[in-house]
């Protein structure tokens, strides 16, 4: 270390330095990730999954079923991706134009 240094620090105590902002930031992922896939679950738990269909083109969209026909499907949006949708359009799909909820892809 030479004497004119701003902060004379030594290499152990920027190697502690990193290694806490490391755990740090990783701990606060690991919490961020839980609070979403609890608030995920939470929001999910409110309806039957046999009420819920997706949209195999985009990932992500969740749809649940308002009425059943016998040539198509009317539904409602309620989740995409990562955010909940608040009155969503009803659209009218065929019934193999959906698929059924897949709830690994969520929890």
């Amino acid at each position: 270390m030479t004497e004119d240094a701003l902060v004379p620090i030594s290499l152990d105590g920027f190697m502690v330095f990193y290694a806490l902002l490391a755990v740090v930031i990783g701990l606060m992922y690991w919490l961020l990730r839980r609070k979403e896939r609890l608030a995920r679950e939470q929001f999910f738990g409110q309806f039957a999954h046999s009420q819920l269909r997706m949209c195999p083109y985009k990932i992500g969209l969740v749809y649940r079923v308002i009425t059943t026909e016998q040539n198509e499907i009317i539904v409602s949006p309620i989740w995409d991706g990562k955010l909940k949708i608040e009155n969503g359009k009803r659209q009218r799909f065929a019934p193999d134009q959906l698929m059924p909820f897949d709830a690994s892809r969520f929890f």
